[in-house]
């Protein structure tokens, strides 16, 4: 299926839409081939690795939303633009029956990257594009991403739709993890837009089991206004794009980050870190795997995130394998799984893990999200890893 495919009805169907249209095509020409001719090359000799990317952009919050426990639209509320600062939100344990919180949010349009298998595609600005448009979605309680639940946005102007597009989950420097893409609208003006959140497929456990089940969705107004679009900060990096590092988070007051837990608040015990593909693999065991449906057993979780911000990386394909001696205590896949104390992680039940043991990580697939420039380059090539269980280290 082909992702930036839009559906146009509406006002692009009608004479008015037409003549609105056209009167109006010079002046998105300039606001794309503005952006275009504004944006810097790619850096020369980029690494395969996180780097600085050549610019950085600002974004402009349209609303937030809130779902009720029935999965349909609670509330909006408008918010401040956010600032390029650390993100100070905070993730509780705490999680409640109702629904989930959406963030609307929009910028310049710019090119990114999709990623299939280990591939990437480069996606170009096109001359229709007005802003990049993007939507973050988290459970209010925990600040925890649904993380593989797709949305589709649609637009609407005056009761018509003007675009529906699936847009692309992706990684950026500035926000972390999001859905996005570069959308075109049929000039400046009020519209109204539509964000449905499918159910997630992750494994859900604790007390997340029977969560994010349903669909939700958000409504939102949105004023499309290219002169103050042009006002959205934008900050080319010089001397330092192309080098290995990333930039600091966004400042969110309101809008958490998808963040991994910091180590020393994981659960269990942890067993060590070990690098591959610039990304950062943080393993740790739990001695009682109860509530990941394995009683009498143990479970190994891995948590992947990305060096410098401590991003989540979804989307993967892992396997492990735990040795000892000559010994195979485990080999499988470790499954997607989101929980209430681990976050967004992968795992797997094990009978035990003890001092000496090996763990050798498979990254059998990278993670199949979009990425902003600075991470096209990184989380793609990831050779197996091995890490050996440090001494006074016995879950069983």
């Amino acid at each position: 299926m082909d992702r930036r495919t839009f559906l146009r009805t509406g006002l692009a169907g009608t004479a008015a839409g037409a003549a609105a249209l056209a009167g109006c095509s010079d002046l998105f020409s300039v606001q794309a081939g503005g952006i275009k001719e504004r944006m810097p090359p790619l850096p020369e000799n980029r690494p395969d690795a996180v780097y600085y990317p050549s610019h950085i952009e600002g974004m402009k919050m349209a609303g937030m939303a809130s779902t009720n426990a029935n999965g349909s639209s609670d509330r909006t509320e408008r918010t401040r633009p956010a600032n390029n600062h650390t993100n100070n939100s905070t993730s509780g344990q705490r999680t409640n029956s109702g629904g989930y919180k959406c963030a609307l949010t929009y910028s310049y349009p710019h090119r990114f990257w999709t990623v299939t298998g280990n591939r990437t595609k480069k996606v170009t600005i096109e001359n229709g594009d007005s802003m990049h448009l993007m939507v973050s979605v988290w459970d209010p309680e925990t600040s925890i991403y649904p993380m593989d639940a797709n949305p589709t946005i649609t637009v609407s102007k005056n009761g018509d739709s003007v675009t529906t597009v699936s847009p692309w989950t992706m990684l950026s420097q500035n926000m972390g993890f999001h859905a996005g893409d570069n959308v075109p609208l049929p000039g400046a003006g009020d519209y109204s837009v539509t964000v449905d959140v499918p159910p997630t497929s992750a494994r859900r456990t604790g007390a997340f089991e029977g969560r994010f089940s349903s669909q939700q969705s958000f409504e939102f107004e949105l004023t499309y206004d290219p002169q103050k679009m042009s006002n959205i900060m934008f900050k080319k990096l010089e001397e330092r794009a192309g080098t290995r590092g990333a930039v600091d988070p966004m400042e969110m007051k309101k809008m958490p980050l998808a963040l991994a837990p910091k180590k020393s608040a994981l659960p269990g015990q942890l067993l060590g870190t070990t690098r591959t593909g610039d990304g950062v693999f943080v393993m740790t065991v739990l001695d009682d795997a109860s509530r990941f449906g394995a009683a009498e057993k143990t479970y190994l979780a891995v948590s992947a995130r990305t060096p410098y911000n401590r991003y989540i990386l979804p989307a993967m394909s892992l396997s492990a394998q735990v040795k000892r001696g000559t010994k195979t205590v485990f080999d499988g896949p470790l499954q997607a799984t989101l929980d209430p104390k681990l976050n967004y992680h992968y795992g797997a039940a094990v009978e035990s893990i003890e001092a000496g043991d090996t763990i050798t990580l498979a990254v059998d697939a990278p993670p199949q999200v979009a990425r902003h420039e600075g991470y096209e380059t990184a989380f793609l090539d990831m050779p197996s890893k091995t890490l050996t269980v440090g001494r006074g280290t016995t879950r069983q």
